[in-house]
């Protein structure tokens, strides 16, 4: 192999909650740590519930305490009058120096949200890589115009998440195909999946469910994109198509209080199915209530190619999802359950109804999505990303990619970060 230059690699995360990509790059830095003989440092813009587990891996500096706030009287008192310029501007020259003397050698950063940390580190003169997870509408709509085009204007090299986010970057952000390139997501596929027995009996007796009621469950943050809204009306379709199931619908992620579950309240005692609808947040042991589902239904408008449906492929799990939804539909093909038009609650119901009223459909499209997902194990595609980082270590200098389209747009768009 050639050799590759001597520092650490910054791997980025733009936080450390519970949902996909923060989760994605703890998975592969803990493979990278076993297999990979290279130093790396990590930089998180926020923190959260999985902070000490990238702690573990490897030096770790949270953003958003330690330098956008710091420790000193000065920061905090300029914070507080709203003079957020100095404070980033201080924060900026804090960054900068710390990773002067970490000696950095290349910049992976994880997700799409992340331009204005890049713009800072573009003074080290090494390459930046950007493993991007998000579509269009979460690119356009939660990431500002200007962090776009930070993110455009200094990552050298690209990795997908799915085919369909690449497209997306070539067709819709104008990134040279040469500069992108399509690495599946993935997850730890474990043998014995971590899940004890008689796990069913205690998920169903702590929601107060019957042995006699199939589950359809379905998981991730409250929010449009995810389609909540779309899994109530999902459990509204089956019961008018075979009321004598008594299906239980489960959502598992997000919030558990506040206004949009009091909306969501409303709207399933409205239509009567108060007892059979279950939105529990978010719960470590997810897996558990993933393992106790008899169909996982992904009811998704926009999701590049969520962790979730892998999981529940391991847990031997048929998938339902809708096209044009995002990069599920390129797992789940055509034997591992149903993809339906975009937003045909009708056809989903059907498909639904057919699958739980047939437990060896269920088996074979399970079992085919549980072996399947073995080619998606941690294992199997990390050694993917090493050899790009390899690769760009290799390069005798960074090319910086040139304004592109979406430089150009991002600059007329500039909003709200919301990462």
């Amino acid at each position: 192999m050639t050799a590759i230059k001597p520092g650490k690699i910054l791997f980025i995360s733009h936080d450390a909650t519970r949902t996909g990509a923060p989760f994605l790059l703890l998975h592969f830095l803990r493979w990278f740590k076993g297999h990979a003989d290279l130093p790396f440092c990590i930089l998180l813009k926020r923190g959260g519930a999985l902070e000490p587990e990238f702690e573990a891996l490897a030096p770790t500096i949270t953003l958003s305490r330690e330098m956008s706030y710091g420790s000193g009287i000065v920061e905090r008192l300029a914070s507080i009058m709203g003079f957020n310029s100095f404070v980033e501007a201080r924060a900026q020259a804090r960054l900068k120096k710390f990773f002067a003397k970490e000696s950095i050698s290349l910049v992976y950063s994880n997700t799409a949200t992340n331009g204005e940390v890049l713009a800072w580190l573009r003074d080290l003169g090494v390459p930046i890589i950007s493993h991007i997870h998000e579509l269009e509408h979460l690119m356009r709509h939660h990431i500002s115009g200007l962090a776009l085009h930070q993110l455009f204007a200094n990552t050298d090299y690209f990795v997908a998440g799915s085919e369909i986010v690449r497209l997306n970057l070539v067709q819709n952000h104008g990134v040279a195909p040469e500069r992108v390139e399509t690495i599946y997501e993935f997850i730890p596929v474990t043998p014995d999946k971590g899940i004890q027995p008689g796990v069913q009996g205690r998920i169903r007796a702590q929601l107060g469910i019957p042995d006699s009621a199939p589950i359809v469950g379905a998981a991730g943050t409250i929010e449009w994109r995810k389609g909540y809204d779309l899994f109530i009306q999902l459990a509204q379709v089956t019961y008018k198509l075979a009321p004598e199931l008594q299906a239980h619908f489960v959502w598992v992620g997000g919030v558990h209080t506040g206004a949009v579950i009091d909306e969501i309240t409303h709207d399933i005692a409205n239509l009567g199915l108060g007892d059979a609808i279950h939105f529990i947040g978010s719960q470590t042991n997810y897996l558990e209530y993933i393992a106790s589902f008899d169909v996982f239904s992904l009811m998704s408008r926009e999701d590049p190619f969520p962790l979730v449906v892998l999981e529940a492929a391991m847990l031997n799990k048929p998938i339902l999802c809708f096209d044009k939804g995002g990069g599920a539909g390129e797992f789940v093909q055509d034997d591992s359950g149903y993809i339906v038009p975009y937003l045909d609650i009708g056809l989903m119901g059907e498909r639904l109804v057919t699958l739980l009223k047939d437990p060896g459909l269920r088996q074979c499209l399970g079992e085919r999505a549980a072996e399947k997902v073995k080619s998606y194990d941690v294992g199997a595609i990390a050694p993917q990303i090493f050899q790009v980082i390899h690769r760009i270590l290799a390069m005798p200098a960074p090319t910086v990619m040139a304004d592109t389209n979406a430089g150009t747009l991002a600059k007329q768009d500039a909003g709200t970060l919301i990462s």
